[in-house]
């Protein structure tokens, strides 16, 4: 779907954007927590922008697992302690038995049903009793210019191809400093079809959440930058629970 051995090096850019660092990091890592002593997966972990984070709140180990060589080896030349990097297909091959995932953004890149099915069985076996803590792109095809004008400066503009329906593809354009860094393409899920296949996977007790903002993002841009991100951001938190039984 998209070749990150080209992309990688603009892709990385997006890790200073104001979304990323104000308020997808800090909602992802405040989903996830308590993270202490605990065994971690960060499905499709890139060169480990949230893999490194997560690492800093002393779980007994962090597995990034990417299917990137490219994306790893660079991963690699910043590993804190604790943290382990593999290569593997998420989506096809056993991965590491663990007590939290997550899973930022790779959700999207289930391009059918089957593989969107395929993606929950295997974080469901690969959890000992836990929580399964996704991110995923709800894109509204909003065509209104000052909400698109707002997102630019927030850090993306997302549009589907077509009609917004299960399966539709996305084009993600990505921004930092209101500048376009680089395009990736994604798939459309909606939250009742998230919510089936997670049940069907195995999993219970699925909540959605709003995105935080972090005090420094704040203070640092103001509260008018900010203004309607909780709601237009066209993102979508999750928790997914898998009982010890």
């Amino acid at each position: 779907m998209n070749d990150f051995n080209k992309l990688q090096e603009a892709y990385d850019l997006s890790n200073t954007k104001p979304d990323k660092v104000y308020s997808i990091l800090p909602t992802t890592l405040l989903l996830l927590q308590p993270i202490e002593r605990k065994r971690i997966l960060d499905a499709g972990c890139g060169s480990g922008f949230f893999t490194e984070k997560i690492a800093r709140w002393n779980p007994s180990i962090v597995y990034g697992v990417d299917n990137r060589r490219k994306s790893l080896e660079k991963a690699k030349t910043n590993t804190s302690k604790g943290v382990v990097y593999q290569l593997k297909d998420i989506f096809k091959e056993k991965l590491p038995r663990v007590e939290e995932i997550c899973a930022p953004f790779v959700i999207n890149y289930a391009e059918t049903q089957a593989m969107l099915a395929q993606l929950f069985n295997n974080f469901h076996t690969c959890l000992e009793g836990g929580r399964l803590v996704g991110v995923i792109d709800l894109p509204d095809n909003s065509k209104d210019l000052t909400l698109t004008a707002k997102r630019r400066t927030w850090g993306a503009i997302k549009k589907v191809r077509g009609r917004l329906k299960d399966g539709a593809e996305i084009k993600i354009s990505l921004y930092n400093n209101q500048r376009e860094i680089c395009s990736l393409l994604s798939t459309y899920w909606s939250k009742s079809t998230i919510e089936k296949t997670l049940i069907n996977a195995g999993f219970t007790d699925i909540k959605w959440f709003k995105p935080v903002i972090d005090r420094e993002g704040l203070d640092k841009f103001g509260e008018e930058f900010w203004e309607k991100y909780e709601d237009y951001c066209e993102l979508g938190y999750f928790t997914a629970e898998k009982s010890n039984s």
